[in-house]
């Protein structure tokens, strides 16, 4: 199949041709692997892997994926620093050629609603994009707790008289797509394509070998994502509501300069953005927690550590591992000459564990010193737009469930970890605890307030 990634990609951010050369430079071989990032083994644990890589060939070229691989964490954020050679102008597009059933339902000029995106924005757009998006989106949290922590409750609620639970079906993705729902206005009944939706968005531009049916099912939730998205915004300009869809408008009204297009199109990236990576550490954190069981009995002595704990442990297990940028010119990094025009694959997740930078970086340090300077929600002007959303919904779901599920660990049930197929998001797709039941379900007064 030819790819929508080979027609994208196959040119730079100012549209000339890419050099897919296996040399770079004035006749230097480039260094070069084979390895395959789409495994079951590689989706399941890299990091031997990327040690070695970060040591011996820290910019490396992926044959496979025609992409260079970033893997320390300096070097990530002289990407992450330099946005005018880095692009993201091509983080978000698929490597599929939209299907002949979309393009027939949709036209033949639909495209995936990403241009404009805040993510797929570079200077001059981006940083008067982000700061319109970053004032309305942060007056929404204000008085959260009041209303997330009932909502966590009550999930979690169904889970404790029954001993066991998946916690991705069960409460990581149900709370997190509850709080969405309320922040976008709209009824819960509503949210039930919300996941396959997310998940179906970085399988589209995060993996080469998708089966064709998967294709399609990704495609058309992007299109029925679109038209809902468009409906609600339409119904907000008619009829205001509290919530973020309203504040968007009420901004473009005001003179803000954010159009129509970028309305929408940044309405879908929060929802994709803010589901898929909040789902997902919500259960990293507990499963690193679980795994790691003396951490776990610290927080619960010291519930003050958790905060510490979840940056940690977002490190350990960085929901998010890298993100595709494009070079604008040809460029030095790590020592290695990439061309202009290259895809380049900047591994947070690897930046994440680089032992140049942490100390014993595959263990669950809750006393590290640095442990801030993880890059699971990005640097520089990159920073990601939802991490105070996303640290608020990891603070209230981590102090609910060590508090309330007594002898949390581990079920014997849970085999090896199930991902969806991507480079850029693997999703989790199950993750089975076990904990002691209790008859009584209802949360205690005393439940702590997230931070």
């Amino acid at each position: 199949m030819n790819t929508e990634h080979n027609a994208n990609h196959g040119a730079t951010a100012d549209g000339s041709p890419k050099s897919k050369c296996p040399f770079s430079g004035a006749g230097a071989a480039k260094p070069t692997t084979d390895v395959d990032l789409l495994t079951r083994e590689m989706i399941l644990d890299p990091f031997p892997w990327l040690a070695t890589v970060r040591k011996e060939q820290p910019v490396v070229y992926l044959e496979k994926h025609d992409l260079w691989l970033v893997s320390r964490h300096e070097d990530v954020m002289s990407v992450y620093k330099d946005m005018e050679t880095f692009s993201s102008a091509n983080a978000h597009q698929a490597q599929y050629d939209i299907p002949p059933s979309i393009v027939a339902e949709a036209g033949p000029d639909w495209r995936l609603p990403v241009d404009h995106l805040l993510n797929s924005t570079d200077p001059p757009e981006h940083m008067p994009l982000k700061r319109i998006l970053v004032q309305k989106f942060h007056s929404i949290l204000e008085g959260m707790d009041e209303w997330a922590i009932p909502l966590a409750n009550r999930h979690i609620d169904k889970m404790v008289p029954n001993g066991k639970a998946d916690l991705v079906a069960e409460f990581t993705w149900p709370f997190v797509i509850d709080v969405f729902a309320r922040l976008l206005g709209i009824p819960a009944e509503q949210t039930g394509r919300f996941r396959a939706f997310a998940e179906g968005w970085f399988e589209l531009t995060g993996s080469s070998s998708l089966p064709e049916d998967r294709i399609e099912a990704a495609f058309r939730n992007f299109l029925f994502f679109e038209r809902f998205l468009t409906r609600v915004v339409a119904e907000r300009r008619q009829n205001p509501q509290p919530d973020f869809p309203t504040l968007l408008i009420s901004s473009q009204a005001a003179g803000a300069k954010l159009s129509d297009r970028q309305i929408l199109t940044n309405l879908i990236g929060f929802v994709v953005a803010g589901t898929d990576t909040t789902a997902n550490s919500i259960a990293q954190v507990i499963y690193a927690l679980i795994t790691n069981p003396q951490v776990l009995a610290r927080i619960m002595s010291d519930p003050s550590l958790i905060p510490t704990v979840i940056e940690e442990a977002m490190r350990l297990r960085c929901p998010v591992r890298g993100m595709v940028r494009v070079t604008t010119r040809e460029t030095t990094l790590g020592g290695v000459t990439i061309p202009k025009g290259a895809n380049v694959y900047v591994h947070i997740a690897s930046g994440s564990r680089d032992g140049d930078k942490f100390d014993h970086p595959d263990q669950l340090d809750p006393d590290r010193a640095n442990v801030t300077r993880h890059l699971a929600f990005g640097a520089f002007g990159r920073v990601c737009l939802g991490a105070p959303l996303a640290r608020k919904e990891l603070s209230i779901a981590v102090n609910l469930l060590t508090q309330r599920l007594p002898n949390l660990r581990l079920a014997v049930t849970q085999g090896e970890l199930q991902y969806t197929q991507s480079i850029i998001i693997p999703s989790l797709r199950d993750l089975r605890i076990e904990f002691d039941p209790i008859a009584d379900a209802a949360p205690k007064a005393s439940s702590p307030q997230a931070a």
